[in-house]
């Protein structure tokens, strides 16, 4: 499979800030991966005063498909007593009739 290698380049980091970057960009990318429902190996990290790395190994090409549901508009806020519903309104109901 294939693997996601992320390098950020920058001007001397102290020593004690590599660490917590480090931490935190592997949470973020494992967390953005999950939410966009991609899914992925163990990631690792890597760091020197001037590089940030992180690899995550077993990457999938594609994300899993989703399916969402959608209902049509409300039928009490698309009429009003003194005139008839929209044409819209009225082909949508009676799609929904028909099945």
């Amino acid at each position: 499979m294939p693997e996601l290698f992320i390098e950020i380049g920058s001007e001397e980091i102290p020593a004690g800030y590599i660490g917590p970057a480090l931490g935190y960009l592997q949470k973020e990318l494992t967390g953005f991966l999950k939410k966009n429902r991609i899914e992925a190996g163990a990631a690792q990290t890597f760091g020197s005063p001037r590089r940030l790395a992180v690899c995550v190994a077993d990457v999938v090409a594609r994300q899993d498909d989703v399916t969402e549901v959608m209902h049509g508009p409300n039928v009490k806020a698309a009429s009003h007593p003194a005139c008839p519903p929209p044409i819209m309104i009225t082909s949508y109901l009676f799609i929904i009739d028909k099945t």
